[in-house]
């Protein structure tokens, strides 16, 4: 699988909002990283999103986390992808 292009090029990591941990890697799905539990959409925007849109995704990924790790958001992948 083919990985990102690395997200610590995409934000400034001398702010609060940077919730890349350099373990850039995406899932099987190829949509999400394992490293942040970012969406690779959001990692492409994630230089010109607001302030508020960084941490409402923030906010968003210790969930996004838990239902990557149990399998129940790729129920909900496979769903949105039919």
């Amino acid at each position: 699988m083919p990985q990102p292009e690395h997200c610590a090029t995409r934000h400034r990591p001398d702010t609060h909002d940077f919730p890349c941990r350099m373990l850039c890697q995406l899932d099987a799905s190829g949509r999400y990283c394992t490293g942040c539990w970012r969406h690779r959409d959001e990692i492409a925007a994630w230089q010109s999103l607001s302030e508020a849109e960084r941490l409402q995704i923030m906010a968003a990924l210790p969930a996004r986390e838990a239902m990557l790790r149990s399998g129940t958001i790729c129920d909900w992948i496979r769903s949105d992808a039919a």
